[in-house]
């Protein structure tokens, strides 16, 4: 997969890094806002795929105490866009965080926790948020990826981007390496 550092990109003013007490080097937001992101709210990000072909997107996020009021978040309809915004996702009750799991676009993480979440439906099981693919064309392996605030409880720390057709386990994904399912 490609991972992306969350607070490597270009962060909008609401937008705020911290660390947690394990280290976990984190971003979030200080605005709660229901409308589409604005500037302040978006980051973005210029990232460099090895190949051309269509991606799915994963999350490691931590949704706070509150649940359904810390758990939400926008994605852009696809590479290259800040004004086209894929409906907020509600991550609290999906996830994995065992590192044999399987990472879905539903699951049972809860809240509280550093997990991964697939963002990019799984084919034949529906959930997800967003493109069906994320789309690199040849010749164009940079692409710019955005996302958008909603919620301040949500803290993200890396999305990444592995080929459509695999899934990767926790594991996979926190050590950057091929998918293993």
């Amino acid at each position: 997969p490609v991972v992306v550092e969350a607070e490597s990109g270009t962060l909008g003013t609401s937008l705020t890094i911290a660390t947690d007490a394990g280290g976990v080097t984190y971003i979030t937001t200080t605005e709660n806002s229901a409308v589409n992101p604005t500037p302040p709210r978006t980051a973005t990000y210029e990232v460099t795929f090895p190949a051309a072909g269509s991606y799915a997107l994963y999350v490691r996020i931590l949704v706070g105490p509150v649940g359904g009021n810390d758990d939400s978040f926008y994605v852009s309809n696809g590479f290259n866009t800040t004004t086209s915004w894929a409906a907020p996702y509600n991550t609290s009750t999906g996830g994995a965080t065992a590192p044999g799991a399987g990472v879905p676009t539903g699951g049972t993480a809860g809240q509280n926790v550093w997990k991964w979440v697939r963002l990019t439906a799984l084919p034949g099981a529906g959930g997800g948020t967003g493109p069906s693919a994320w789309v690199v064309p040849e010749g164009g392996l940079t692409r710019t990826f955005a996302w958008g605030s909603r919620e301040d409880g949500l803290l993200f720390d890396k999305f990444a981007f592995g080929p459509l057709g695999f899934c990767y386990t926790v594991g996979d994904l926190d050590a950057a390496r091929a998918p293993t399912i």
